[in-house]
């Protein structure tokens, strides 16, 4: 029967030496390894997990040879220390993974993006349902001062009349657009009968008088009187 001593093996015939050698790595495209797991891969490899990969998995990211693991939660694409896209089900909101666009916010693919200027709630940039307190809303956004052409009534903001640049309600108009002249809170495109214009305004002429230059120059009667 053949038996070992040392590096030694004795079989009928005598002596023969024995060699141990290292087994080399079983892990696909790994350079250094010890038992089943990677410490080193081959050149244009990186390692992740004891294992390599041509290109870092998800929710990974590339750091010199070696990948490592998001640090921002449910992130599925990042950088050292940012988020660039969440995994599904998630939206990216500040360099966050969340589960609900919060206030101010809405939701655009994967991620959550601001509404406009004092809108509280939103389904768009342009589309507003709410403005914060002290806005008023407009034509589906808000504002702090309404624009030309509307006045503020409760929280939003009302069409003045036509051809009115400034009022404070829909029949009151305190300035016209160009080429209108005003007259009783309303813009008329020249001055109506019995009145006269003097800069954007117009104004009402003497009693029973049609047509006037000013208010003490009468040019025409109203039917039925006649100059004295």
């Amino acid at each position: 029967m053949p038996w070992h001593d040392g590096m030694l093996f004795r079989n009928l015939k005598g002596y023969s030496r024995i060699q141990c050698i290292e087994e080399s790595c079983r892990i696909s495209n790994c350079d250094t390894c010890s038992l089943n797991t990677c410490d080193k891969c081959k050149s244009g490899y990186f390692l992740y997990t004891g294992q390599c990969y041509s290109t870092c998995p998800s929710a990974t990211y590339r750091s010199g040879s070696n990948c490592y693991q998001c640090r921002i939660s449910n992130c599925n694409s990042c950088s050292e220390s940012r988020c660039d896209s969440c995994r599904s089900g998630y939206f990216l909101y500040n360099n966050q993974c969340i589960t609900n666009c919060p206030r101010g916010t809405y939701a655009s693919g994967s991620k959550c993006l601001s509404c406009s200027t004092g809108c509280n709630s939103c389904s768009s940039s342009s589309y507003c349902f709410q403005c914060n307190s002290g806005y008023s809303m407009y034509d589906r956004k808000c504002y702090i001062n309404c624009p030309s052409g509307t006045f503020k009534s409760g929280s939003s903001c009302q069409h003045c009349g036509s051809n009115c640049q400034t009022c404070s309600s829909s029949t009151t108009c305190s300035r016209c657009n160009s080429n209108y002249k005003l007259f009783n809170g309303r813009c008329y495109g020249s001055c109506p009968s019995g009145t006269y214009q003097s800069g954007t305004n117009c104004y009402s002429c003497h009693s029973n008088c049609n047509l006037c230059k000013d208010s003490n120059i009468c040019t025409q009667c109203k039917m039925n009187y006649k100059f004295y």
